[in-house]
């Protein structure tokens, strides 16, 4: 048994299909797609929030502000006062060279990190309208009908209606090293969460169909995201 960490989604995994179905106002069939579309619209996309992104600008004045950097500024200034003219100057242009290759590299690698989330993006088989079809995993809603088979990564946190020899790899989330094997019906221990399935997580074997009960940053590996991306406050040294 494995015990999920704690996340806005809550024990969900401690209800029964029935229940949530109510909760959700969906049905074991699946959704239509002009459900989907409204659904989508209300709960938003099935992703993190997009990484805030930095203008040139804010990014030179956040270098130039280091401690390190304000130091060589003041060197330079101080040495062109003090008559060594050159020695100065020879200080500020080599801080305005670090800086400058230090913002561009910089921005190299987030345009090459978002080319390549592009490149992998992920796709999700869901029933609509009555019949299972591939979408994109942004398009995943709650109420969505959800199969996964050996191979694929979860795309949102649901209930297990049926299974046939699943496991799923929870190590991102939990650090179990071990596939986890994953069943539908009710949850007897507290902390067994073996009917339920997490985003983030990866199909080992078999296959499953499973109720979508959060998705986003409402899932357990959304929160743990949000946390991280905040701002932390500074240290006492």
């Amino acid at each position: 048994m494995t015990k999920p960490p704690n996340s806005q989604a809550g024990s969900f995994w401690h209800l029964s299909s029935e229940a949530l179905c109510t909760q959700l106002g969906c049905s074991p069939q699946g959704l239509t797609a002009a459900e989907a579309a409204e659904r989508l619209d209300r709960f938003g996309p099935n992703s993190d929030a997009p990484p805030r992104l930095e203008g040139a600008a804010r990014a030179i004045l956040r270098r130039l502000l280091e401690p390190l950097s304000l130091i060589l500024l003041v060197a330079g200034i101080i040495s062109m006062l003090t008559g060594d003219d050159i020695g100065g100057l020879i200080i500020v242009l080599i801080l305005a060279l670090s800086i400058g290759l230090d913002t561009i590299q910089e921005s190299h690698a987030v345009r090459a990190a978002e080319i390549l989330r592009r490149s992998v993006a992920l796709k999700a088989e869901v029933r609509r309208d009555g019949e299972f079809r591939e979408i994109d995993v942004d398009h995943v809603v709650p109420g969505d009908i959800l199969r996964v088979r050996a191979g694929d990564i979860i795309p949102a946190d649901a209930l297990i209606l049926e299974s046939t020899a699943f496991t799923a790899g929870e190590a991102a989330l939990t650090g179990e090293p071990y596939p986890v094997q994953k069943r539908a019906g009710a949850a007897t221990d507290p902390d067994d969460s073996s009917n339920a399935l997490f985003r983030g997580a990866v199909a080992q074997t078999g296959e499953a169909t499973a109720l979508v009960v959060r998705t986003g940053r409402n899932t357990v590996f959304g929160a743990a995201a949000a946390a991280l991306a905040e701002a932390q406050a500074a240290s006492p040294l």
